[in-house]
């Protein structure tokens, strides 16, 4: 959201205010997608909850870096709804599948790996992103980027669910 906060300022000339309200979409069925990718997780093996969110926030990635690209507000809006929709399964449910895999004695350990991986990737990838705005002068490169290292991360994600459930 910096970035596309920064692209909105910049290249479409909104202002501060106007730039922070149309970021509000990705954060406005944030507390109800909590709520329903719990329980989804809860129900069910954090599999699927986690692949098929993974799935749809490359897509919206790939929307994003199509509307930064084109300066499409409405395009960029479809792709803030969906993230927003999607990003709990992101982490809650990651969390989950690595609590079950191991001992309770190492719960404390593993919650602590986890908030210490998502602090790490998200100092990368705005690291990362400075690179390229920095390097090609465009935006649209941060989110092919996100969109692909996404994509890497559910091509892993699925073998990793699998090698566990083969062990199981």
């Amino acid at each position: 959201s910096l970035f596309v906060a920064l692209f909105l300022r910049k290249e479409m000339g909104f202002s501060p205010l106007a730039a922070g309200l149309a970021l509000i979409p990705a954060f406005i069925f944030l507390p109800v997608a909590t709520v329903v990718i719990g329980r989804l997780a809860d129900r069910m093996s954090p599999r699927p909850v986690v692949l098929g969110g993974i799935a749809v926030m490359t897509g919206a990635m790939i929307l994003v870096t199509l509307a930064l690209d084109l300066s499409s507000y409405p395009i960029l809006l479809a792709a803030l709804l969906l993230a927003g929709s999607v990003s709990p399964s992101m982490f809650g449910p990651p969390r989950k599948a690595m609590l079950r895999a191991r001992e309770r004695r190492h719960h404390t350990q593993i919650s602590g790996l986890s908030v210490t991986a998502q602090m790490v990737g998200g100092t990368a990838a705005i690291s990362v992103g400075n690179m390229l705005l920095l390097s090609t002068g465009q935006w649209w490169p941060i989110f092919a980027v996100l969109s692909a290292y996404l994509l890497l991360v559910g091509v892993l994600a699925h073998r990793a669910f699998d090698r566990r459930d083969a062990a199981v």
